[in-house]
């Protein structure tokens, strides 16, 4: 099928200090390939000059339509060129030669697919026995995926072929909020392992993702990132973020990253401080609102 052309990075206003971090872990093992950010303004516009300027990033033409959930992840999929790319969330970050591994399987879509017990299965994605009496000739495979990295090729689906399952409103909507899990996580679940019974793509399911609580994960040292000593794998703090990373599980390796991500921009380590300046304002004056709304309440209550 070929080599995996692009990354596209999905997020939106809240996680862009992980957006720096992913762009950064990229940029370490991979200086050339082209990066697309696709920016979600649900919560509204966010600054990414620096990414774009310093790491040679672009951002994909989604005009001004929001997606809220991770529906901004289908865009890439409509694209006409035939062209295989890698898609991750913001609060993910590769390590290793990830590419090179995902392009020795010969596939047009690769999924880090788990095998899935069903209570685990009914929570995150879909229930199985109701998915089969929706389409009574999809089988459950057994298997489920995150959707926060995986593979894919442009220029086979369009956006009609979601025509029966999505809502393009702006923002997207399921037609089916009570069938799918955590918006298109569920729905591409469904989506890819259906068209992979009916043989329209081919699919491999490759466990390359590990959460940032995952104890391969906590056993890892910053002598194993500089000398490579591990197996190539994406790291998703899938539900775990936290403005602060050192409040987060193997939060260090964030650390690492952003670290190398303002080491190349002249005076980061200024701008650097600045924003976390700007966040421990931000913080002061919701907890200052916070404060006088309650005591406006007490002294209501007492009057």
């Amino acid at each position: 099928m070929g080599e995996i052309k692009r990354v596209f990075i999905s997020g939106f206003k809240y996680d862009v200090n992980f957006t720096r971090t992913c762009v950064s872990s990229i940029r370490e093992y991979y200086p050339l390939i082209p990066i697309t950010l696709i920016k979600d303004k649900y919560y509204g516009d966010f600054y990414t000059n620096d990414i774009e300027k310093h790491y040679n990033v672009d951002v994909m033409d989604v005009g001004n339509r929001v997606f809220s959930w991770g529906f901004a992840k289908l865009e890439p999929l409509f694209l006409p060129v035939k062209e295989k790319f890698l898609v991750l969330d913001s609060d993910t970050v590769i390590l290793g030669k990830l590419l090179e591994f995902l392009d020795s399987f010969n596939h047009q879509f690769i999924v880090s697919g788990h095998k899935t017990e069903l209570n685990f299965q009914s929570q995150q994605y879909y229930v199985p026995a109701e998915i089969e009496e929706f389409d009574k000739e999809f089988k459950h495979p057994g298997y489920g995926f995150n959707t926060g990295q995986f593979v894919a090729t442009s220029g086979i689906f369009k956006r009609e072929d979601f025509n029966t399952l999505v809502d393009f409103n702006n923002p997207p909507v399921l037609k089916n909020t009570s069938l799918f899990r955590y918006g298109e996580q569920g729905l591409l679940n469904y989506f890819l392992y259906k068209n992979y019974q009916c043989e329209n793509i081919s699919l491999k399911n490759v466990p390359f993702m590990h959460t940032g609580d995952n104890p391969a994960v906590k056993n890892l040292t910053t002598e194993n990132i500089r000398k490579n000593q591990f197996s190539p794998l994406v790291i998703h703090w899938a539900g775990m973020r936290n403005k602060n990373f050192n409040k987060m599980h193997s939060g260090w390796i964030l650390n690492y990253f952003e670290k190398k991500y303002y080491s190349k921009i002249k005076f980061g380590f200024i701008l650097k401080k600045l924003r976390i300046f700007k966040l421990i304002l931000i913080d002061f004056t919701k907890n200052k609102i916070k404060y006088v709304r309650k005591l406006h309440m007490i002294n209501f209550l007492h009057s």
